[in-house]
Protein backbone atom coordinates (compact mmCIF):
# COMPACT_ATOMS: atom_id res chain seq x y z
CA UNK A 1 0.00 0.00 0.00
CA UNK A 2 1.50 3.45 -1.34
CA UNK A 3 1.35 5.84 1.52
CA UNK A 4 0.28 9.53 0.61
CA UNK A 5 1.31 12.54 2.00
CA UNK A 6 -0.03 14.71 5.00
CA UNK A 7 0.61 18.41 4.28
CA UNK A 8 -2.48 20.56 4.33
CA UNK A 9 -3.52 22.47 0.77
CA UNK A 10 -1.88 25.41 1.07
CA UNK A 11 1.63 23.93 2.94
CA UNK A 12 1.85 21.25 -0.29
CA UNK A 13 1.17 24.65 -2.73
CA UNK A 14 3.84 26.44 -0.65
CA UNK A 15 6.43 23.69 -1.12
CA UNK A 16 5.90 22.57 -4.99
CA UNK A 17 6.03 26.66 -5.33
CA UNK A 18 9.44 26.72 -3.68
CA UNK A 19 10.60 24.44 -6.52
CA UNK A 20 9.29 26.00 -9.36
CA UNK A 21 11.19 28.81 -11.15
CA UNK A 22 9.98 30.44 -14.59
CA UNK A 23 10.90 29.20 -17.56
CA UNK A 24 14.29 31.01 -19.16
CA UNK A 25 12.70 31.01 -22.97
CA UNK A 26 12.17 34.13 -24.32
CA UNK A 27 10.55 35.96 -27.35
CA UNK A 28 9.95 39.02 -28.31
CA UNK A 29 6.06 39.94 -29.78
CA UNK A 30 4.56 42.81 -31.40
CA UNK A 31 1.86 44.25 -29.63
CA UNK A 32 -1.47 42.66 -31.05
CA UNK A 33 0.42 39.04 -30.64
CA UNK A 34 0.97 40.47 -26.60
CA UNK A 35 -2.05 40.50 -25.07
CA UNK A 36 -2.52 36.89 -22.30
CA UNK A 37 1.49 36.69 -22.42
CA UNK A 38 3.78 37.32 -19.54
CA UNK A 39 6.45 40.11 -19.63
CA UNK A 40 10.13 38.88 -19.57
CA UNK A 41 11.26 42.37 -19.06
CA UNK A 42 10.93 45.76 -16.75
CA UNK A 43 9.40 48.19 -19.54
CA UNK A 44 10.74 51.59 -19.09
CA UNK A 45 9.42 54.90 -19.68
CA UNK A 46 10.87 56.75 -23.26
CA UNK A 47 9.43 60.17 -23.04
CA UNK A 48 7.06 61.59 -20.00
CA UNK A 49 2.93 61.35 -20.02
CA UNK A 50 1.55 63.66 -20.70
CA UNK A 51 4.43 64.89 -22.75
CA UNK A 52 3.83 68.50 -22.66
CA UNK A 53 1.19 70.58 -20.57
CA UNK A 54 -2.18 70.36 -21.71
CA UNK A 55 -5.43 71.14 -21.09
CA UNK A 56 -7.95 68.52 -19.31
CA UNK A 57 -10.87 70.62 -20.25
CA UNK A 58 -12.45 72.67 -22.88
CA UNK A 59 -12.37 76.09 -21.48
CA UNK A 60 -10.07 78.96 -20.72
CA UNK A 61 -6.25 79.28 -19.76
CA UNK A 62 -5.12 81.88 -18.10
CA UNK A 63 -2.66 82.95 -15.46
CA UNK A 64 -4.11 83.18 -11.56
CA UNK A 65 -4.49 86.51 -10.22
CA UNK A 66 -5.66 88.02 -13.52
CA UNK A 67 -8.46 90.24 -13.54
CA UNK A 68 -12.32 88.32 -13.33
CA UNK A 69 -13.03 89.62 -16.89
CA UNK A 70 -10.86 88.57 -19.27
CA UNK A 71 -10.26 89.44 -23.30
CA UNK A 72 -9.59 86.03 -25.36
CA UNK A 73 -6.01 86.42 -27.26
CA UNK A 74 -6.26 83.35 -29.49
CA UNK A 75 -7.89 80.03 -29.68
CA UNK A 76 -5.54 76.53 -29.09
CA UNK A 77 -6.64 73.73 -30.55
CA UNK A 78 -5.47 69.90 -30.06
CA UNK A 79 -1.97 70.05 -31.94
CA UNK A 80 -1.08 74.06 -32.33
CA UNK A 81 2.59 74.99 -30.64
CA UNK A 82 1.67 78.39 -29.33
CA UNK A 83 4.23 80.92 -27.89
CA UNK A 84 3.21 82.49 -24.65
CA UNK A 85 1.94 85.68 -25.84
CA UNK A 86 -0.44 87.19 -23.55
CA UNK A 87 -0.65 90.78 -22.05
CA UNK A 88 -2.31 91.75 -18.63
CA UNK A 89 -5.36 90.91 -18.27
CA UNK A 90 -5.89 88.32 -21.36
CA UNK A 91 -6.37 84.68 -21.56
CA UNK A 92 -6.63 81.70 -24.53
CA UNK A 93 -9.54 79.99 -25.40
CA UNK A 94 -8.14 76.54 -25.49
CA UNK A 95 -9.26 72.96 -26.26
CA UNK A 96 -8.92 69.33 -23.93
CA UNK A 97 -5.42 67.96 -24.69
CA UNK A 98 -4.18 71.60 -26.45
CA UNK A 99 -0.99 72.71 -25.31
CA UNK A 100 -1.08 75.11 -22.54
CA UNK A 101 1.74 77.71 -22.83
CA UNK A 102 4.13 78.50 -20.03
CA UNK A 103 2.13 82.05 -19.16
CA UNK A 104 -1.03 79.85 -18.40
CA UNK A 105 -1.34 78.19 -14.95
CA UNK A 106 -5.02 77.50 -15.05
CA UNK A 107 -8.10 76.11 -16.81
CA UNK A 108 -11.43 77.12 -16.08
CA UNK A 109 -13.94 74.99 -18.18
CA UNK A 110 -16.64 76.96 -20.39
CA UNK A 111 -19.50 75.88 -18.20
CA UNK A 112 -17.99 78.22 -15.41
CA UNK A 113 -18.11 81.32 -16.58
CA UNK A 114 -19.57 83.51 -18.92
CA UNK A 115 -18.20 84.54 -22.41
CA UNK A 116 -18.89 85.85 -25.83
CA UNK A 117 -16.36 86.19 -28.64
CA UNK A 118 -14.25 88.39 -27.25
CA UNK A 119 -14.29 88.37 -23.69
CA UNK A 120 -14.68 86.22 -20.57
CA UNK A 121 -15.79 86.59 -16.78
CA UNK A 122 -14.37 83.95 -14.54
CA UNK A 123 -15.50 82.38 -11.31
CA UNK A 124 -13.11 81.27 -8.31
CA UNK A 125 -11.20 78.46 -9.53
CA UNK A 126 -8.07 77.04 -7.91
CA UNK A 127 -4.52 77.07 -9.37
CA UNK A 128 -3.78 74.49 -11.34
CA UNK A 129 -7.19 73.54 -12.24
CA UNK A 130 -7.28 71.43 -15.32
CA UNK A 131 -4.20 71.48 -16.02
CA UNK A 132 -1.91 68.12 -17.02
CA UNK A 133 1.52 68.78 -16.13
CA UNK A 134 4.35 67.46 -18.02
CA UNK A 135 5.49 63.97 -16.67
CA UNK A 136 2.92 64.21 -14.15
CA UNK A 137 1.21 60.82 -14.86
CA UNK A 138 4.81 59.30 -15.97
CA UNK A 139 8.47 60.49 -16.24
CA UNK A 140 10.90 59.30 -19.03
CA UNK A 141 13.00 56.99 -17.79
CA UNK A 142 10.80 55.14 -14.51
CA UNK A 143 9.78 51.32 -14.68
CA UNK A 144 6.27 51.70 -16.38
CA UNK A 145 5.31 47.80 -16.60
CA UNK A 146 7.27 45.56 -13.85
CA UNK A 147 8.45 41.85 -15.74
CA UNK A 148 6.34 39.30 -14.58
CA UNK A 149 3.01 41.19 -15.50
CA UNK A 150 0.83 39.31 -17.50
CA UNK A 151 -0.07 41.76 -20.32
CA UNK A 152 -3.92 42.94 -20.49
CA UNK A 153 -5.61 45.67 -22.46
CA UNK A 154 -4.51 48.40 -20.03
CA UNK A 155 -0.68 47.48 -20.63
CA UNK A 156 -1.64 47.34 -23.94
CA UNK A 157 -2.44 51.27 -24.00
CA UNK A 158 0.09 52.40 -21.88
CA UNK A 159 2.70 50.71 -24.00
CA UNK A 160 1.30 52.21 -27.21
CA UNK A 161 1.23 55.39 -25.54
CA UNK A 162 5.05 55.55 -25.14
CA UNK A 163 5.39 54.21 -28.81
CA UNK A 164 6.51 50.87 -27.91
CA UNK A 165 5.62 48.63 -30.54
CA UNK A 166 7.19 45.14 -29.60
CA UNK A 167 8.06 43.58 -26.00
CA UNK A 168 9.96 41.02 -24.87
CA UNK A 169 8.02 37.72 -22.99
CA UNK A 170 8.28 34.11 -21.40
CA UNK A 171 7.24 31.94 -24.35
CA UNK A 172 3.97 30.16 -23.71
CA UNK A 173 4.05 27.22 -21.87
CA UNK A 174 4.05 23.38 -23.71
CA UNK A 175 1.70 21.80 -21.77
CA UNK A 176 0.56 18.32 -22.38
CA UNK A 177 -2.99 16.36 -20.92
CA UNK A 178 -3.62 13.06 -20.65
CA UNK A 179 -6.93 11.23 -18.78
CA UNK A 180 -6.35 7.98 -17.01
CA UNK A 181 -9.21 5.37 -16.96
CA UNK A 182 -10.24 2.45 -19.07
CA UNK A 183 -13.67 3.13 -17.94
CA UNK A 184 -13.80 6.45 -19.79
CA UNK A 185 -14.83 7.08 -22.90
CA UNK A 186 -14.99 10.49 -24.89
CA UNK A 187 -18.65 12.20 -25.53
CA UNK A 188 -18.49 11.30 -29.28
CA UNK A 189 -17.99 7.96 -28.47
CA UNK A 190 -20.37 4.74 -27.88
CA UNK A 191 -20.45 4.41 -23.44
CA UNK A 192 -22.07 1.43 -22.10
CA UNK A 193 -23.87 1.13 -18.83
CA UNK A 194 -20.92 0.57 -16.73
CA UNK A 195 -18.69 3.04 -18.56
CA UNK A 196 -18.58 7.22 -18.11
CA UNK A 197 -17.60 9.44 -20.15
CA UNK A 198 -14.62 11.99 -19.87
CA UNK A 199 -15.77 14.93 -17.77
CA UNK A 200 -12.02 15.52 -16.93
CA UNK A 201 -11.59 16.87 -20.97
CA UNK A 202 -12.70 20.20 -18.92
CA UNK A 203 -9.33 21.09 -17.84
CA UNK A 204 -8.06 21.33 -20.96
CA UNK A 205 -11.35 23.97 -21.53
CA UNK A 206 -10.00 25.40 -17.61
CA UNK A 207 -6.37 25.75 -18.59
CA UNK A 208 -7.26 27.53 -21.83
CA UNK A 209 -10.18 29.86 -20.39
CA UNK A 210 -6.78 30.74 -18.11
CA UNK A 211 -4.84 31.65 -21.60
CA UNK A 212 -2.52 28.19 -21.28
CA UNK A 213 -2.36 26.41 -24.70
CA UNK A 214 -2.75 22.87 -23.87
CA UNK A 215 -2.34 19.29 -26.10
CA UNK A 216 -4.91 17.13 -25.59
CA UNK A 217 -3.84 13.38 -25.50
CA UNK A 218 -7.47 11.40 -24.79
CA UNK A 219 -7.88 8.64 -22.41
CA UNK A 220 -5.08 6.09 -20.91
CA UNK A 221 -6.03 2.68 -20.29
CA UNK A 222 -4.98 1.28 -16.78
CA UNK A 223 -2.06 0.28 -18.12
CA UNK A 224 1.30 0.07 -16.66
CA UNK A 225 3.53 -0.54 -19.91
CA UNK A 226 1.37 2.09 -21.89
CA UNK A 227 1.67 4.21 -19.32
CA UNK A 228 5.28 4.94 -18.76
CA UNK A 229 5.37 4.58 -22.76
CA UNK A 230 3.25 7.93 -22.38
CA UNK A 231 5.47 9.49 -20.01
CA UNK A 232 9.17 8.78 -21.40
CA UNK A 233 7.60 9.62 -24.97
CA UNK A 234 6.68 13.33 -24.45
CA UNK A 235 9.25 13.99 -21.76
CA UNK A 236 9.60 17.10 -24.42
CA UNK A 237 6.79 19.50 -22.87
CA UNK A 238 6.87 21.57 -20.00
CA UNK A 239 4.27 20.09 -17.78
CA UNK A 240 2.56 16.97 -18.52
CA UNK A 241 -0.76 16.69 -16.30
CA UNK A 242 -2.97 13.52 -15.75
CA UNK A 243 -6.04 12.69 -13.90
CA UNK A 244 -6.80 9.60 -12.24
CA UNK A 245 -4.02 6.51 -11.86
CA UNK A 246 -2.17 8.24 -8.75
CA UNK A 247 -4.30 6.88 -5.45
CA UNK A 248 -3.80 3.60 -3.68
CA UNK A 249 -5.50 1.33 -5.44
CA UNK A 250 -4.14 -1.92 -7.72
CA UNK A 251 -4.97 -0.44 -11.14
CA UNK A 252 -3.48 3.30 -10.43
CA UNK A 253 -0.36 3.32 -12.54
CA UNK A 254 0.31 6.84 -12.94
CA UNK A 255 2.75 6.61 -9.65
CA UNK A 256 4.07 3.20 -10.79
CA UNK A 257 5.32 4.32 -13.49
CA UNK A 258 6.67 7.62 -12.82
CA UNK A 259 8.57 5.95 -10.06
CA UNK A 260 10.27 3.49 -12.92
CA UNK A 261 11.17 6.52 -14.67
CA UNK A 262 13.15 7.81 -11.67
CA UNK A 263 10.75 10.41 -10.56
CA UNK A 264 11.58 13.41 -8.69
CA UNK A 265 8.38 13.69 -6.69
CA UNK A 266 7.72 16.75 -4.30
CA UNK A 267 4.21 16.06 -3.10
CA UNK A 268 2.33 13.09 -3.43
CA UNK A 269 -0.91 12.89 -1.59
CA UNK A 270 -2.72 16.13 0.33
CA UNK A 271 -4.43 16.42 3.15
CA UNK A 272 -7.48 17.93 1.82
CA UNK A 273 -11.06 17.15 1.03
CA UNK A 274 -12.00 17.32 -2.24
CA UNK A 275 -8.56 16.12 -3.84
CA UNK A 276 -6.31 13.53 -1.52
CA UNK A 277 -5.30 11.79 -4.50
CA UNK A 278 -3.06 14.73 -6.11
CA UNK A 279 0.55 14.32 -7.22
CA UNK A 280 3.67 17.07 -8.22
CA UNK A 281 6.89 16.31 -8.66
CA UNK A 282 9.86 16.56 -12.02
CA UNK A 283 10.39 14.30 -14.66
CA UNK A 284 13.53 15.51 -16.18
CA UNK A 285 12.95 18.90 -17.01
CA UNK A 286 8.98 18.52 -17.19
CA UNK A 287 6.95 19.05 -14.17
CA UNK A 288 4.34 16.38 -13.43
CA UNK A 289 0.84 17.46 -12.39
CA UNK A 290 -1.18 14.24 -11.29
CA UNK A 291 -4.86 15.73 -10.67
CA UNK A 292 -7.64 13.04 -8.61
CA UNK A 293 -9.98 11.37 -10.89
CA UNK A 294 -13.05 12.17 -9.99
CA UNK A 295 -14.20 15.23 -11.91
CA UNK A 296 -15.41 17.53 -9.50
CA UNK A 297 -11.54 17.08 -7.33
CA UNK A 298 -9.76 17.18 -10.38
CA UNK A 299 -11.22 20.80 -11.52
CA UNK A 300 -11.14 22.13 -7.46
CA UNK A 301 -7.98 21.20 -7.14
CA UNK A 302 -6.23 22.46 -10.68
CA UNK A 303 -8.08 25.99 -9.27
CA UNK A 304 -6.38 25.54 -5.87
CA UNK A 305 -3.28 23.80 -6.83
CA UNK A 306 -2.25 23.37 -9.59
CA UNK A 307 -2.73 26.91 -11.67
CA UNK A 308 -0.82 29.05 -8.71
CA UNK A 309 2.23 26.15 -10.25
CA UNK A 310 1.73 26.85 -13.65
CA UNK A 311 1.38 30.81 -13.27
CA UNK A 312 4.69 30.77 -11.74
CA UNK A 313 5.91 28.67 -13.99
CA UNK A 314 5.54 30.79 -16.82
CA UNK A 315 6.77 33.44 -15.39
CA UNK A 316 4.02 35.79 -14.06
CA UNK A 317 4.67 37.17 -10.60
CA UNK A 318 0.67 37.31 -9.74
CA UNK A 319 1.00 33.76 -9.36
CA UNK A 320 -0.54 33.23 -5.97
CA UNK A 321 -4.73 33.36 -4.92
CA UNK A 322 -6.18 36.71 -4.43
CA UNK A 323 -7.79 35.80 -1.45
CA UNK A 324 -10.72 37.88 -0.30
CA UNK A 325 -11.70 37.88 3.63
CA UNK A 326 -15.71 37.12 3.57
CA UNK A 327 -18.62 36.12 6.05
CA UNK A 328 -20.01 32.95 5.34
CA UNK A 329 -23.83 32.93 5.53
CA UNK A 330 -24.61 29.74 6.46
CA UNK A 331 -23.14 27.11 8.98
CA UNK A 332 -22.16 23.82 7.43
CA UNK A 333 -19.99 21.02 8.99
CA UNK A 334 -16.48 19.67 7.68
CA UNK A 335 -14.05 17.18 8.84
CA UNK A 336 -11.36 18.65 11.62
CA UNK A 337 -8.63 16.03 10.20
CA UNK A 338 -8.45 17.87 7.21
CA UNK A 339 -8.24 21.10 5.08
CA UNK A 340 -11.43 21.89 2.79
CA UNK A 341 -11.80 23.41 -0.52
CA UNK A 342 -15.47 24.74 -0.84
CA UNK A 343 -17.49 25.49 -3.47
CA UNK A 344 -19.68 28.83 -3.07
CA UNK A 345 -20.89 31.67 -4.62
CA UNK A 346 -19.15 34.98 -3.15
CA UNK A 347 -21.95 38.00 -3.25
CA UNK A 348 -21.68 40.98 -1.77
CA UNK A 349 -23.19 40.23 1.48
CA UNK A 350 -20.53 37.38 1.92
CA UNK A 351 -19.78 33.39 0.84
CA UNK A 352 -23.18 31.10 0.15
CA UNK A 353 -22.21 27.65 0.33
CA UNK A 354 -23.37 25.16 -2.53
CA UNK A 355 -25.89 22.08 -1.15
CA UNK A 356 -24.49 22.92 2.30
CA UNK A 357 -21.33 21.35 1.44
CA UNK A 358 -23.26 17.91 1.02
CA UNK A 359 -22.09 17.25 -2.53
CA UNK A 360 -19.86 14.68 -4.00
CA UNK A 361 -16.23 14.43 -5.50
CA UNK A 362 -18.09 12.81 -8.51
CA UNK A 363 -20.58 15.75 -9.37
CA UNK A 364 -20.68 18.26 -11.54
CA UNK A 365 -23.88 20.69 -10.78
CA UNK A 366 -22.14 21.96 -8.11
CA UNK A 367 -19.32 23.55 -10.74
CA UNK A 368 -22.31 24.94 -12.41
CA UNK A 369 -23.31 26.83 -9.51
CA UNK A 370 -20.31 28.30 -7.43
CA UNK A 371 -17.87 31.46 -8.79
CA UNK A 372 -15.67 31.02 -5.91
CA UNK A 373 -13.96 28.56 -3.26
CA UNK A 374 -13.42 28.72 -0.19
CA UNK A 375 -10.03 27.12 2.20
CA UNK A 376 -10.35 26.22 5.34
CA UNK A 377 -7.92 24.28 7.22
CA UNK A 378 -7.66 21.99 9.65
CA UNK A 379 -9.26 21.76 13.34
CA UNK A 380 -12.35 23.10 12.74
CA UNK A 381 -15.40 21.01 12.90
CA UNK A 382 -18.12 23.65 11.62
CA UNK A 383 -17.62 27.00 10.11
CA UNK A 384 -20.29 29.11 11.76
CA UNK A 385 -22.54 31.44 10.23
CA UNK A 386 -21.12 35.20 9.53
CA UNK A 387 -18.16 33.12 10.72
CA UNK A 388 -14.66 35.32 8.70
CA UNK A 389 -13.43 32.63 6.19
CA UNK A 390 -11.08 33.36 2.84
CA UNK A 391 -11.64 32.39 -0.40
CA UNK A 392 -10.54 33.50 -4.21
CA UNK A 393 -13.00 33.82 -7.46
CA UNK A 394 -12.81 30.90 -9.73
Amino acid sequence: MRKLDSLGILESLDLVLDKVEAISWKQRVFLDGAVGKILAEDVVAKRDLPLFDNSAMDGFAFKQGSPKKLKIKKTIFAGDVVEPCLEEGECYKIMTGAFVPSDADTVIPFEKCKFDEEFVEIDEVKEGANLRKRGEEVKEGQVLIKKGTKITFAEVAMLAAQGITNVEVYRDLRICFVVSGSELKESFEEAGEFEAYNANYALKALLRERGFNVDYYGILPDNFEKTKGFFEKYLNYDVIITTGGISQGEADFVIDALNELNFEKYIHGILVKPGRATLAGKLGDTLILGMPGNPLSAIVQMLSFGVPILEKLRGNRNFYHKFVEIENRKSFKVNPGKDHTILGEIKKDGFYVIDNYKYGSGMITPLLKANGIAIVEKGKKVVEENEKIKAFFI
